[in-house]
């Protein structure tokens, strides 16, 4: 991202982003405000986060993407993403959590490569990781609707070209 009254392109920012910081970002340069942008992501203009701060991504489980994977990658073990995931990041951590109750965790400061997990080692850091992500998503509430396309609307020609495109389905 580059608007030069703002940042140079090229600038790197130790700070805490997440891809939901784009639109708040994008909007505040634009002048422009939007309470349900930034109740979500915060503008990368206004300062740093706190220092305990984290940021949060996940990886629904890709049901329509699966079969495909094992079609075009047949020595692909899918089962590294066939589940749901959510991960955690702090200044100082990384905490990965699988639906199956599988953690992860890793020491960045220390091990930036994210070569050796420590969940087991250190169970009090990952229970307060743990803890942090579930208040997170509880604080969420209910999901939203599927927008997943509907049976009707996977046999329309031109979704179906669309979805075909962009690898979806053959």
């Amino acid at each position: 991202m580059r608007h030069p009254p703002s940042f140079e392109g090229g600038t790197r920012s130790d700070q805490l982003v997440s891809l939901v910081d784009l639109v708040p970002t994008v909007l505040d340069i634009c002048g422009l405000r939007s309470d349900s942008a930034e109740r979500v992501g915060r503008s990368l203009l206004r300062g740093k986060r706190p220092p305990d701060a984290f940021v949060i991504a996940e990886n629904d489980r890709p049901l329509n993407g699966i079969d495909l994977m094992k079609k075009k990658y047949p020595t692909f073990d899918t089962a590294q993403i066939d589940r749901r995931m959510r991960m955690l990041r702090t200044r100082t951590h990384k905490l990965i959590w699988y639906d199956d109750g599988q953690t992860e965790v890793y020491d960045l400061r220390n091990d930036p490569e994210e070569l050796e997990n420590i969940a087991d080692r250190e169970p009090e850091l990952r229970e307060q990781l743990v803890a942090r992500l579930e208040a997170w998503t509880e604080s969420l509430g209910a999901p939203p609707q599927s927008t997943a396309p509907t049976r009707a609307e996977m046999t329309d020609p031109q979704t179906r070209d669309q979805l075909r495109a962009l690898g979806y389905i053959e």
